[in-house]
């Protein structure tokens, strides 16, 4: 055997080698994402050229506790567990809600402030990871003043993620547009009928000119550590779905809150935390990824249930991930019950 013959076997024995060791990675890694449904991995919608898929997490806080241990453990440690979530669909949005503003003279924040500070560095990681969409409509953004809103939007449009909405503000200057889907960010946590109002007339507005745009809301509000949405955002969400709201996915209580399905459209209430630093209870420690597949005429949603602990979530056992579902499905609408129990909601 000749040296060209030789290093010929020994190129298709380390390919060989190299692809047995990824399939082995790959295979576990689907077990762990998702245990009993494969149609996580192989969804029952082939995409086409049509096709959109989104990633919606919930709060994303990275100072306090989190900085510490960044700072410990490395920048990328609260995101190590859950990687291929990002990487194994090919996400054309991956959204998440920014609680806090990002300035280059950020400094660090004791673990007992409420007021959080992030480097440049942190949409930086973010945009590595996938991130292209990211909610600053919410009460932690004007945490540095008003001079550090406008930092973040610099920050993360140079790195090649558009801030959504605004700290006091739901005008459409701050919407997000992309092919047929209109992104609207609002910060509701101190329950304003103005913005409300605002939101409302905007989706009208947007329907009129276009009947065909999808309009996906994303409102930060609620009370904080509640299962159960309040009064004002069962209100609020009936209000824009009837305005023309075709999805509507809220952040702000720090726990999951249950799914409601309205004039056939669904309402996340709240996905809960994402990255953050609280681990006083079970609840702010239980998160919800959701990944959304749409089609002209289908719509499928699949929920990626999530265990946080020190700040990193991780893919929720087969046992966790039951009980999870359970209880999800007791405080959500009864005729998502077995679907929310599979992990997959189908919708026109």
């Amino acid at each position: 055997m000749n040296k060209n013959e030789k290093f010929i076997v020994f190129v298709i024995t380390g390919t060989l080698v190299i692809a047995s060791v990824l399939f082995f990675f790959w295979s576990k890694v689907i077990l762990v994402i998702k245990p009993e449904l494969s149609t996580i991995v192989n969804p029952p919608i082939t995409p086409t050229s049509i096709s959109k898929r989104m990633l919606f997490v919930g709060d994303i806080m990275m100072a306090r506790g989190v900085a510490q241990l960044t700072e410990k453990y490395g920048l990328e440690y609260p995101f190590l567990n859950i990687t291929p979530l990002f990487y194994i669909f090919n996400w054309d949005i991956i959204y998440g809600n920014l609680e806090g503003p990002v300035r280059a003279e950020a400094k660090s924040v004791s673990l007992f402030s409420v007021r959080f500070d992030y480097s440049p560095a942190i949409p930086q990681l973010l945009a590595k990871l996938g991130f292209n969409l990211l909610n600053i409509a919410n009460n932690h953004m004007a945490d540095q003043g008003h001079s550090a809103i406008d930092s973040t939007r610099k920050y993360l449009e140079e790195n090649h993620i558009f801030p959504l909405g605004d700290y006091s503000d739901c005008s459409l200057k701050y919407n997000y547009q992309k092919d047929n889907f209109v992104f609207l960010g609002a910060n509701l946590v101190y329950k304003s009928k103005y913005c409300v109002q605002d939101l409302i007339q905007e989706i009208k507005e947007l329907k009129t000119k276009d009947a065909n745009l999808y309009v996906i809301v994303t409102p930060h509000w609620g009370a904080e550590y509640t299962s159960s949405p309040n009064d004002f955002q069962k209100q609020t969400a009936h209000q824009l779905i009837e305005a023309g709201a075709d999805l509507i996915v809220g952040h702000h209580p720090h726990v999951a809150q249950g799914i409601e399905e309205y004039q056939e459209k669904l309402i996340f209430y709240s996905l809960g935390n994402f990255v953050f630093d609280m681990y006083f209870s079970q609840p702010v420690q239980q998160e919800l990824a959701l990944g959304f597949e749409w089609q002209p005429t289908q719509k499928t949603f699949y929920l990626f249930p999530l265990q946080s602990s020190k700040s990193q979530p991780s893919f929720m056992t087969a046992e966790e991930q039951t009980k999870f579902f359970d209880f999800l499905a007791q405080i959500s609408t009864p005729s998502l019950t077995d679907q929310i129990k599979k992990g997959v909601i189908e919708a026109k």
